[in-house]
């Protein structure tokens, strides 16, 4: 499904940019962080400026594409996702879970996170057999990045690479950062992975105890994309 609203990205990225700023270096508490700190000021907007986003979104957006995707699912009692909710508790969890897989990895730079789009199948499971709670609907998930030096020179955000984990060590967060290359946007994707197994490679040679090959089969994945928020507006039940 294409129809994508950017919107949702939102909330989301303000979540990351309070409580992680600064969080995965142990620069500075969550506590000290106030409205006017350099980060926060580039990243807060105004609730007029929200609220004429918001519009826009309904305007040329929702209103637009709601028709088109209950043409597409047969369904004309379907509204797509205007937003979705996660716990001050959830959002915590998550980064500090972040924070331990670059405890994990010091020698592997956790640089920041990811947001995408996506969509839930039409159907009720996942192919792993997962239940699909909020089938057709819009939703949005997480994934952190591991920077890669010396990468695309005009857009620095493509220099932070979706990862997950392939763990041999007792400690399931411990291990060889994966790129998921299936996240990655096309502009000088192979440049940008070669670099990365370059680097990768340095970092496997030069740390003591990093027990895990690049070229291992004897791995398990370890997940660190973040999703199942709660959803509105929710499915439609007769």
């Amino acid at each position: 499904m294409k129809s994508f609203n950017p919107f949702l990205i939102i909330p989301l990225l303000l979540f990351a940019f309070i409580f992680s700023s600064g969080a995965l270096k142990g620069e500075e508490p969550i506590e000290d962080i106030k409205p006017q700190d350099d980060i926060l000021k580039k990243h807060l907007i105004s609730s007029a400026q929200g609220k004429e986003m918001f519009a826009e979104f309904d305007k040329n957006r929702v209103q637009v594409l709601d028709s088109k995707l209950q043409d597409l699912y047969r369904d004309r009692n379907f509204e797509d996702t205007k937003f979705i909710w996660y716990s001050l508790d959830e959002i915590k969890a998550y980064l500090k879970y972040i924070e331990s897989i670059q405890k994990a990895n010091p020698k592997q730079d956790v640089s920041g996170l990811r947001i995408y789009f996506a969509a839930y199948p039409n159907s009720e499971k996942f192919e792993s057999g997962r239940t699909i709670n909020h089938p057709k609907q819009q939703t949005v998930f997480m994934i952190p990045t591991v920077a890669v030096e010396g990468g695309d020179k005009e857009y620095n955000n493509l220099n932070h690479l979706p990862f997950i984990i392939q763990s041999s060590a007792s400690n399931k967060l411990e291990g060889q950062f994966e790129i998921v290359e299936e996240f990655m946007d096309g502009h000088n994707k192979k440049e940008r992975l070669e670099l990365f197994r370059k680097q990768a490679k340095k970092i496997e040679k030069a740390s003591v105890g990093f027990n895990v090959s690049l070229f291992s089969s004897d791995t398990e994945e370890t997940s660190t994309i973040y999703n199942e928020g709660e959803m509105t507006p929710p499915p439609y039940k007769d």
